[in-house]
């Protein structure tokens, strides 16, 4: 944690995080497959807990009065967990967790008069996916 002093002299707590950045290239035809596999289950992971959550968030398809946080992730960990590893799939499902946590920070931001910082309304957490490309959810034919 690193403290900062803004233009309005207030001081705020930052979490400095480190980011490691690397280059994948797979060594044959088979083990770009396998990556791309990977990468298709871990999007089509983030976008089943996202819809969870975002038909939770508008109260869409019966789920009425029911919490973002209702979502069962659980379940979900475990069809994917097969596929992309159980460690993976927890990851994904917590990278998840803090876009919606910055989406509801933001939102309060917005909202409160006091603070201008946030001058466009925040969307939720988007969807991953190139373009048309669809992702198969695991189980799907």
């Amino acid at each position: 944690m690193a403290d900062i002093q803004t233009r309005s002299g207030r001081i705020q707590e930052w979490l400095m995080k480190r980011t490691n950045t690397f280059a994948v290239r797979p060594l044959s035809n088979e083990g770009e497959q396998l990556l791309r596999d990977l990468l298709d289950a871990s999007a089509a992971l983030w976008n089943e807990v996202n819809y969870q959550r975002l038909i939770r968030y508008n109260d869409e398809d019966g789920f009425e009065g029911e919490d973002v946080w209702d979502a069962d992730t659980g379940a979900l960990e475990g069809r994917y967990k097969g596929v992309l590893g159980a460690s993976t799939a927890q990851q994904v499902i917590r990278k998840n967790t803090e876009a919606w946590r910055a989406f509801f920070r933001l939102k309060d931001q917005y909202h409160d008069e006091s603070n201008t910082s946030v001058t466009e309304h925040p969307e939720p957490p988007g969807f991953r996916g190139l373009g048309n490309r669809r992702f198969p959810m695991v189980g799907e034919s």
